[in-house]
């Protein structure tokens, strides 16, 4: 099975592609490679791979009290379908929420956003929705590192990958950054939710040995047959030649355009918990 879909946005490439052992989805250089079970097992830099991903893991994970549900626990792969440049998997089953998971160039062409949709169809709340389920970033250099927001002290940090502990951050906190930039070598990755409300979710990170773990899980709370669909994505810019600047810029650009950004610095600093 081989399916192509190519178009150009001003110099960029955007193309999906559909092999018979899975899929691409490739914007400004920066591919992301799913199994044929819709996980994603990769993010590659014009063709380098970045990531140190699981093949045969879960695509996405739903936790309630009690247990979770993944996507291996559907006896069918997902359905796959293309249209208007966004490549969409959903999975379906009897008693079994129903979840749409997709991908597409972000909106300023330079990297990819995942977004992703959940009914629920059992009969119990369904209370965090983590999608994609990984990103396994290998720790190639001893230059290579995280800027995120920590709550702990509610300040940005610049630490080296290597010396990194496992730890979690909430949003929205007092500063209501929801962003992570990681320098790999001599290019950056900058994730961030597109979140013009701030909703509830977690960034969890954890150093093992020359592996990071990383990944986002969204607080949804979802009772019965009712239905989940944010209105943010989680995107993912590639930033060649790109540091702690250039992260800072890309995501400044997003983020002084938001409501909870209108306050001065100093009257944010002002509500600083003590």
């Amino acid at each position: 099975m081989f399916r192509h879909l190519c178009c150009v946005v001003a110099a960029t490439t955007i193309a999906s592609v559909a092999l018979a052992d899975g899929y691409r989805m490739e914007c400004g250089g920066l591919t992301a490679v799913f199994n044929q079970h819709g996980k994603l097992i990769d993010l590659q830099n014009h063709g380098v791979s970045m990531l140190a991903n699981s093949a045969d893991g879960p695509a996405w994970t739903l936790s309630y009290k009690g247990g979770s549900i993944d996507s291996k626990a559907y006896p069918e792969p997902p359905l796959v379908t293309y249209g208007d440049g966004e490549m969409t998997f959903r999975w379906q089953a009897a008693d079994l929420p129903s979840v749409i998971c997709s991908v597409r160039p972000n909106d300023d062409n330079d990297g990819l956003a995942f977004s992703s949709s959940v009914e629920n169809n059992t009969k119990f709340r369904l209370d965090d929705f983590r999608y994609p389920q990984e990103f396994r970033f290998k720790i190639t250099s001893p230059e290579d590192y995280l800027i995120v927001v920590q709550n702990t002290h509610h300040e940005t940090n610049v630490t080296p990958l290597k010396d990194l502990k496992k730890f979690e951050v909430m949003y929205p906190g007092f500063m209501s950054m929801q962003m992570s930039g990681f320098r790999l070598g001599k290019d950056a990755l900058l994730f961030y939710t597109d979140d013009t409300t701030a909703q509830v979710k977690d960034h969890h990170y954890e150093s093992n040995g020359d592996i990071l773990d990383y990944n986002v899980s969204h607080y949804i709370a979802l009772r019965p047959d009712k239905f989940w669909e944010p209105d943010y994505s989680l995107v993912v810019c590639l930033l060649p030649d790109g540091d702690y600047n250039d992260m800072a810029h890309r995501y400044g650009k997003w983020a002084r355009a938001q409501r909870w950004a209108r306050k001065k610095f100093s009257d944010k600093l002002a509500l600083r918990p003590s």
